[in-house]
């Protein structure tokens, strides 16, 4: 039963608690918001209710959050940008062309390129007129694969544009001309109480805030509109028409047309696409067989010298490189790949395969050279995918999303949409340009022995094969980490500095510290930087304990709470923290030897998920030995010794280690207050008297 269907089944049937909290985590791994969000204020409101008996004011609509990659997002007015359409309709649409294409009369019979050559005529790259971006995700494929095929021919110009561009750009429609869809989501909010009648829904974010904040609901005294705004909604597909510009007179394209890069260039960008790839597996070139091994991590094609053109030879290299995506060390898609040849799941990987090498090919400026090639592959799984699209009209649509995801995942865009591998080879360039500056070619006569021998041995010898073992050149990026974040708070002056890779700060001190208060307050700091915080409370027992709730209360603030998430014990520490890593950044243990991981699993852990943030409490006997010995160290990069007092109000943290930090800082744990012991001289029965005394930071 999907989780639509689980959650609108709630509405007027006695259900558990334990059930609702199933359909929450749900809800959380196909990212609904709006149920989470709903279903968690439910329990939230009622903390000692064991069944419910709940009634439904909205029942939840379909998902198509699985098929958004690559689909660009848009704002509409209330009156609608595109058509509406129901997803099935989208998904319909799609694959009926897609069958409409493979059971036409047309044979191109799929060769292996390092073989025999596949003609192929040059084409572009369909792009968007006005924002000149390339499409992505199942436009892209629409407009670059299928609609060219099924009309014959490729586009002359990349260009498309909608009705109202053309007319706004004084151009004007070729008689006879057709448009074509372009795919696209918008976010319908939406928010109904009728015990307070307050019906309100639009997509647009800004309107609904407002008409929201008009309204008084009760729900604001919690959570502000806008949080409610980022719950309160769901993904609808739409469409608008767009028109090539081959069918459009009137506008100068050549003014606006990029000029394509040398044959050369592209194969540059192809390499490095490859040598940039987060956590790439290991890349062999030998043998006649392209493949990849997913139990050993390991891609093998044959060597570039056997393919036909270079082109081939990095197509068929994408092609795998997509398959080892789907590995737990990079997007760690279960859902990929099948247990047998030919099966469904096994189809649908080899197509995501195909789709995202094809994402990779425009990328590096050379999809041209392998398009038909690619038809053609696709074309040799024709009564599979055929069975298989008629049995599932998402079939395709959700492989297509998942190729977008994998190549993106290779790409490792940033926050402007640049890939990685366009930074290094600007960094590459800049270091190549200032070294060759001034710099005066040497004269033989005064190379001597050792200065050949040097060179004999230096050079881009084994520069690749290290590449291929995992090894990145130290002159790819000299830039300083984006990633460097400080807390919120006084706890953010005392840590100061944290880099998110493999990071773990270890809290340790001997019995009645107020190391559980102090974990808390860093739970508090990362949550206020809008991080997700798993919190396992072994020691105080999670929210069914008062000690848990007492802990917060005096260590976190209400908004603090929103992204900590607690509970008491976890049975399988491995199982369970791989599935609670997908879901936040941060993993606090209260206490480290009741988790039970041994140093080689949380290894492992870290260096899988080097984006995770850990923090540990381990209590320390007299003689200052870890409980569990010193294995469970753990080798963190800040450890903070919490000092006794008798009085809770005198406990204070020091810094014992903290990478490429002040160690010299203290903090009141009681106050959350940063400070620095320091010397002042006091009269006391008329003598001098040097005391020490706390100099707290302002």
């Amino acid at each position: 039963m999907s989780l639509i269907e689980r959650y609108n089944n709630l509405d007027g049937v006695e259900t558990s608690r334990g059930e609702i909290r199933k359909i929450i985590n749900l809800a959380q791994k196909e990212g609904r918001k709006d149920i989470v969000f709903k279903l968690t204020n439910l329990l939230k409101q009622n903390p000692d209710f064991k069944l419910f008996n709940i009634s439904l004011e909205q029942k939840a609509l379909g998902s198509i959050n699985a098929e958004l990659n690559g689909l660009d997002y848009i704002e509409d007015q209330d009156e609608g940008l595109g058509k509406a359409i129901t997803p099935d309709e989208i998904y319909d649409y799609v694959t009926d062309m897609i069958i409409d294409l493979i059971e036409s009369g047309e044979e191109l019979v799929w060769k292996q390129q390092w073989d025999k050559e596949v003609s192929g005529e040059a084409g572009t790259i369909a792009t968007n007129y006005s924002t000149k971006k390339a499409y992505r995700g199942i436009n892209f494929f629409l407009l670059n694969f299928i609609i060219p095929l099924i009309r014959g021919k490729e586009w002359s110009n990349p260009y498309f544009l909608t009705f109202k561009q053309i007319e706004e750009n004084k151009g004007k429609l070729k008689k006879g001309s057709k448009g074509y869809r372009v795919l696209y989501f918008t976010k319908l909010f939406s928010f109904i109480s009728s015990a307070e009648k307050i019906y309100i829904s639009s997509y647009n974010r800004a309107k609904f805030i407002k008409q929201l904040n008009l309204s008084n609901a009760k729900i604001l005294k919690e959570f502000s509109a806008s949080e409610v705004a980022d719950r309160y909604y769901f993904p609808i597909l739409k469409y608008y028409n767009v028109f090539s510009a081959d069918d459009i007179e009137g506008i100068d394209f050549k003014t606006v047309k990029v000029e394509p890069k040398k044959e050369e260039e592209k194969i540059e960008i192809a390499e490095s696409i490859i040598n940039s790839m987060p956590k790439a597996p290991i890349i062999k070139k030998q043998g006649t067989e392209a493949f990849y091994l997913p139990s050993k991590d390991v891609v093998n094609v044959p060597k570039i010298t056997t393919f036909k053109t270079p082109q081939a030879y990095y197509s068929t290299l994408f092609h795998e490189l997509i398959h080892s995506t789907k590995h737990p060390k990079r997007l760690n898609d279960n859902t990929r790949g099948g247990k047998k040849f030919g099966d469904k799941e096994y189809s649908r990987e080899e197509l995501v395969a195909e789709l995202g090498a094809s994402f990779l090919n425009a990328e590096a400026g050379i999809l041209h050279h392998n398009l038909k090639n690619s038809a053609a592959y696709l074309k040799g799984w024709r009564k599979r995918l055929l069975q298989f699209m008629k049995e599932d009209n998402k079939f395709f649509f959700r492989a297509a999303s998942k190729a977008q995801a994998a190549a993106d995942y290779i790409l490792d865009r940033d926050k402007k949409g640049i890939p990685v591998y366009v930074k290094s080879m600007e960094t590459m360039n800049k270091l190549v340009n200032k070294a060759q500056k001034g710099v005066k070619k040497p004269k033989e006569k005064k190379v001597n022995k050792k200065t050949k021998q040097m060179a004999l041995f230096g050079g881009d010898k084994g520069s690749n094969e290290l590449k291929g073992l995992g090894f990145v050149s130290a002159a790819t990026n000299l830039e300083p980490p984006k990633d460097i974040f400080r807390l919120a708070g006084a706890i953010g002056d005392f840590i100061q500095d944290i880099q998110p890779h493999q990071a773990l700060i270890l809290i340790k001190g001997t019995k009645h510290t107020s190391k559980s208060q102090l974990a808390m307050q860093f739970a508090e700091g990362f949550s206020l930087t809008g991080r997700k915080v798993a919190y396992i409370d072994y020691e105080q027992g999670g929210l069914e304990s008062k000690d848990t709730v007492q802990s917060l209360n005096r260590n976190t603030t209400h908004k603090g709470r929103q992204n900590i998430f607690v509970k008491g014990y976890i049975d399988n520490p491995m199982q369970e923290l791989e599935n609670i890593i997908k879901f936040v950044d941060v993993i606090v243990a209260d206490s480290v030897t009741d988790l039970g991981l041994t140093a080689d699993q949380l290894n492992y852990l870290r260096k899988t998920y080097p984006k995770v943030l850990w923090c540990f409490i381990s209590q320390v006997k007299e003689n200052g030995a870890m409980y569990g010995g010193n294995k469970m160290a753990h080798n963190p990069t800040a450890i903070v010794q919490c000092h006794p007092a008798t009085d809770p109000k005198d406990r204070y943290a020091t810094l014992e280690k903290n990478r490429g930090n002040d160690l010299n800082l203290c903090y009141d744990i009681f106050q959350k207050k940063v400070f620095a012991f320091k010397e002042v001289e006091e009269t006391q029965d008329d003598e001098k008297v040097i005391k020490t005394i706390r100099d707290y930071k302002q």
